[in-house]
């Protein structure tokens, strides 16, 4: 009986986490989620575009598949849908953004509208991310922990930086969070 009931579980189990997102915009999420630059080349138009309404920093495609995604997959990074507040074109999502760098600096994690934006031939040509509201706490606070990480980096591990670990092929920035959250949590 004990084993037919572990099986039942796992077959649910297995059923649930094997259901694929449906529309367009849940696909372009997993895939981000997942690191999947080959699903997301094949679901991103030419002309995509990366979009933050608050910095005049954008990706295309290819900074987008290569750069941004080695870097969320460094620092565990993943947008975690709140809510969905639009079903046509642009599908938008209130997201929370998850990663490491948040958690280890002990920092809220911000949350964002993300619009998902297809064209006639329902690929994703843009995606744009914008505030919501308590984003100047949020920005006043990451900055504020980001600078006080930065000054025990550079005490700590003189010659390495921000950018140096973003750009590290290990885990050296998440062991550099974790190092940190540990001085901090003991202070």
């Amino acid at each position: 009986m004990k084993t037919a009931f572990t099986i039942a579980a796992n077959l649910l189990l297995c059923s649930i986490v094997l259901v694929k997102p449906k529309t367009i915009g849940e696909r372009y999420l997993y895939h981000v989620n997942t690191y999947n630059a080959d699903s997301l080349d094949k679901m991103l138009a030419d002309d995509f575009i990366l979009k933050r309404n608050f910095t005049t920093f954008t990706n295309n495609k290819q900074t987008f598949l290569t750069t941004y995604l080695r870097n969320s997959s460094r620092v565990h990074g993943r947008y975690d849908v709140v809510s969905k507040t639009s079903n046509g074109n642009p599908e938008v999502f209130l997201v929370e953004n998850s990663s490491d760098v948040f958690t280890y600096l002990l920092a809220d994690k911000p949350k964002w509208q993300l619009s998902v934006h297809t064209n006639k031939n329902s690929l994703v040509n843009v995606v744009q991310i914008d505030t919501v509201a308590g984003y100047s706490v949020y920005k006043q606070t990451l900055d504020f922990v980001q600078q006080r990480f930065n000054n025990w980096l550079d005490k700590a591990h003189p010659g390495e930086t921000t950018n140096i670990l973003i750009g590290d092929t290990t885990d050296l920035y998440t062991k550099r969070l974790i190092e940190f959250q540990k001085m901090v949590i003991e202070d």
